[in-house]
């Protein structure tokens, strides 16, 4: 069942959904649509949201999101028109690319191409340009990974999993040293952002253990084993702190948090006679999902606090950011998931969420806020702000997991 899924929120996702799929060359689809990686990860799983709500127009959705993941792969796992370089970032031929897409990795879609090597760094120009970023790739396996629990299609699962063995190897090289770099080159062969704040910089190892921990407790689709990509991720989070004030970081506190806890729950995977109990047993041993929920959940509440009690939400719309804002809700939305828990290491019962409970009525006044702001006059941050208010709409298609 959709949380909060009263007729018109689930009107309005289905329209901004909508006019979103038009924009960008979904639907009606075009031969060039306009792809951007961390949107069309939130996108995908939207529509599989509206599919689980909306059992009449089930294929419709189940379409739109597979074309969507077609789109992606297509576009954003080849090289950008102009690049001295075509075709897929796999180097693979294209017949073998399509069976593989994402053994490559996974272009962000920014408008401006990657910085050459040895061109200046500019940290304003920067944010413009492409290349690969780690956090949006998880972002992506996780899109994937909903896609195969929702159609059963093991296909997804590898695609995810594969996905997963390529970022590590290039973002993590230097995982001995306890780090990650921010962001690589389109071909993943030199960073472009060793790392950015200090506090943002260690959420990305946390994101790969739980990414990997999930999609390891997922039939494996055929794709790798991925044993060794989360003891170095466990070995890089290991003694690391997670506070962070911003409302994106607390949101993907709160994300993660209600992941780890439908990780670990003890029928996480009881209906999934694919999954072998070694697996399982291996994921709860890396996560230590008791001491990291509750971890993670402290660290969200501080945040709050401190976020709370500045003036971020009495701010008019062009000093304020949608997608970190409504990032927050959907944190806010896993905490219903996270209560329903039992993880191991939290005894009998629940995790404890009440120490967040002050904080709950931000969701309806963020997203009732971004509700009423119409659209922006950048396209691109239009469709991230749309298909983010979407998914605060009906959040179940993002943060529940089966």
């Amino acid at each position: 069942m959709i949380d909060a899924s009263t007729e018109t929120q689930l009107s309005e996702a289905q329209s901004l959904m909508a006019s979103f799929a038009a924009r960008t060359g979904l639907a009606p689809e075009r031969s060039l649509p306009t792809r951007y990686l961390w949107t069309d990860a939130f996108a995908v799983c939207n529509f599989l949201a509206l599919a689980r709500a909306h059992l009449q127009q089930r294929n419709l959705y189940l379409e739109l999101a597979g074309r969507l993941v077609r789109q992606v792969h297509r576009r954003l796992g080849y090289y950008r028109e102009g690049d001295v370089h075509q075709g897929p970032l796999s180097a693979l031929p294209v017949w073998e690319a399509d069976q593989q897409p994402t053994v490559g990795g996974l272009r962000i879609g920014n408008p401006r191409p990657e910085r050459r090597a040895g061109e200046r760094f500019d940290p304003q120009n920067e944010a413009e340009r492409d290349g690969q970023y780690f956090h949006y790739l998880t972002k992506w396996m996780h899109a994937l990974n909903q896609m195969g629990t929702q159609t059963g299609d093991p296909i997804y699962h590898r695609w995810a999993r594969e996905l997963a063995c390529t970022a590590h190897s290039a973002f993590a090289r230097d995982a001995a040293a306890g780090r990650m770099f921010w962001k690589m080159s389109v071909d993943l062969e030199r960073p472009l952002v060793a790392s950015m704040s200090r506090t943002m910089a260690q959420h990305d190892p946390l994101d790969a253990l739980i990414t990997y921990c999930q999609l390891q407790s997922s039939p494996s689709g055929g794709g790798p084993d991925l044993r060794g990509e989360i003891h170095d991720a466990a070995g890089m989070c290991a003694g690391a702190t997670w506070a962070i004030d911003d409302a994106l970081g607390i949101g993907d506190l709160l994300i993660n948090a209600g992941r780890v806890a439908q990780i670990a729950a003890p029928d996480a995977v009881s209906a999934l006679n694919t999954i072998d109990a070694a697996d399982r047993l291996d994921v709860i041993d890396a996560i230590q999902p008791g001491q990291l929920l509750e971890e993670l959940l402290e660290s969200a509440r501080a945040g709050l606090s401190r976020f709370a009690g500045s003036d971020a939400l009495a701010q008019p719309p062009d000093r304020r950011t949608a997608s970190g804002e409504l990032e927050l809700a959907i944190g806010l939305a896993a905490l219903p998931v996270v209560a329903r828990s039992r993880p191991p290491g939290c005894g009998d019962k629940p995790a404890r969420v009440d120490r967040l409970a002050p904080y709950q009525s931000m969701r309806s006044k963020i997203v009732g806020f971004w509700r009423g702001v119409r659209a922006r006059r950048d396209a691109a941050q239009q469709d991230v702000d749309a298909v983010m208010l979407a998914t605060a709409l009906v959040p179940d298609g993002f943060v529940v997991l089966r």
